[in-house]
């Protein structure tokens, strides 16, 4: 019951802070725009502009709220583990260290298509929305001179970058993770294998090596969990630079065109215009 309580809240806040984040960064993003000078703003694409003030905006969010605290406290439960795996047995516990280098190459072998990757695929989807943006802008124009099935293929060709660029990314997220279950695949008849001998060499019980079985699966939990956050620092470092991009436009100082009194509140009135008969 306890731990059901402790995992609510601890859900709730986490949510509750990107919740936080994202806002925040946000403002932060409206403001700069507000102020970039006007060379700079009237090339920029609202589209691009939308998509960093929302899904970048909320991966980073994730990160800054979650990926520092899981990685930490899953190295912390991998220390343990160990702990508890050499207690039982510092042969086995050898052997499950010496698959861990194998883990870390899958990991930095995928790690620097993610980088690569995440990148064409945020280029790809900004794209998407500028496209989506101009021609629902456009609509109107659009029917009017019967044009709907020329730019419906403009936006297909978008669309169909992006998804290329999105499976570029999936492929690399996928093997991955199938390859720490690689990994964990090929540990189990190792652990068996050697625990098997030295149980009939009398140097190891049954019930330890079932023992140790069992924890040795707990290992790569927070394993896979480090991972993934790792995954997402990874692409939260391409989102950010996304993000600092609009940071370091040069500003431009401007007060208006047309003065307008402090303090002043404005109000709108629905006005009805009537039509006279003739």
């Amino acid at each position: 019951m306890v731990k059901v309580i402790l995992a609510f809240f601890e859900n709730y806040y986490a949510m509750a802070s990107m919740a936080d984040v994202t806002k925040n960064e946000q403002l932060i993003l409206y403001d700069k725009v507000q102020k970039v000078s006007y060379s700079h703003s009237s090339n920029s694409q609202i589209g691009d502009l939308l998509a960093r003030a929302t899904s970048d905006i909320d991966e980073i969010a994730n990160f800054f709220v979650l990926t520092k605290p899981v990685i930490i406290l899953n190295i912390c439960d991998v220390i343990l583990i160990l702990v508890v795996l050499f207690t039982f047995s510092w042969q086995l516990g050898l052997l499950i260290l010496a698959t861990i280098p194998l883990y870390y190459w899958i990991l930095n072998y995928f790690n620097k298509r993610l980088l690569t990757t995440s990148k064409e695929e945020r280029k790809g989807y900004s794209k998407v929305m500028e496209s989506l943006r101009e021609k629902m802008e456009g609509i109107g124009i659009i029917r009017l001179f019967a044009k709907e099935q020329f730019f419906h293929k403009k936006l297909e060709n978008d669309t169909e970058n992006w998804r290329k660029e999105k499976r570029k990314y999936s492929w690399a997220y996928t093997g991955l993770a199938q390859g720490i279950i690689f990994v964990i695949t090929i540990t189990t008849p190792l652990i068996i294998g050697l625990g098997g001998y030295m149980v009939m060499n009398n140097t190891l019980t049954i019930g330890t090596l079932m023992a140790f079985y069992s924890f040795s699966s707990w290992l790569y939990n927070p394993l896979r969990m480090i991972n993934e956050q790792l995954a997402q620092l990874q692409r939260a470092d391409t989102l950010s630079q996304r993000f600092f991009e609009i940071l370091d436009l040069p500003e431009e100082e401007s007060d208006g065109i047309l003065p307008f009194p402090k303090n002043y509140d404005i109000k709108y009135n629905k006005a009805v215009k009537k039509s006279k008969g003739r």
